[in-house]
């Protein structure tokens, strides 16, 4: 797993620069080109994971949304929430339900839990014709699962809060 210095945030699956500019008040600008988050307030401890709540919030739901009319699949809500263990749900109503750590995650492996739900919106179980059908939408859905699995301590450590994230990303 990777160390980060104070000048490094991880998200969406990767090491991004972080530049404390005061200029921006408590703006927080994200360039996707550079992998730069800047901002006039340091992004650390509750600070850092209200904005990782946010971002997960708004970008989330919009993955759901893209993958639901690219595949032809009717949901009647997507929400994102904190949660311990579980990084999605449907409900029998179509209500999908994602873990906001999921930004975390790399896109393809939040990709494959958000297709994972999507078709639960068609099966409500884990049997053969659900299994079959994410195997045919999302090929990797499986590889997604285990890098979760064998990534969620590492995601757990970047996601503790206030002074105990900061000691224990300071000491690896």
């Amino acid at each position: 797993m990777p160390v980060l210095n104070r000048d490094e945030l991880f998200y969406r699956g990767e090491i991004w620069r972080f530049l404390h500019n005061r200029s921006y008040s408590s703006y927080v600008k994200t360039d996707y080109n550079s992998k730069t988050i800047s901002s006039g307030i340091i992004l650390a401890g509750e600070t850092l994971n209200r904005w990782y709540k946010k971002e997960a919030a708004f970008y989330l739901p919009v993955r759901v949304a893209t993958f639901a009319a690219e595949y032809k699949f009717t949901y009647s809500k997507a929400t994102v929430r904190e949660a311990r263990r579980r990084w999605g749900s449907c409900s029998v109503r179509g209500s999908i339900s994602l873990n906001s750590k999921l930004i975390l995650a790399p896109v393809w492996v939040s990709d494959a839990i958000i297709m994972h739900e999507l078709c639960h919106t068609v099966h409500h179980n884990h049997g053969k014709m659900f299994l079959d059908m994410l195997r045919s939408i999302y090929p990797r859905w499986e590889e997604g699962k285990k890098w979760l699995k064998d990534h969620y301590a590492f995601i757990e450590k970047i996601w503790l809060s206030g002074q105990e994230r900061d000691n224990l990303l300071n000491n690896g």
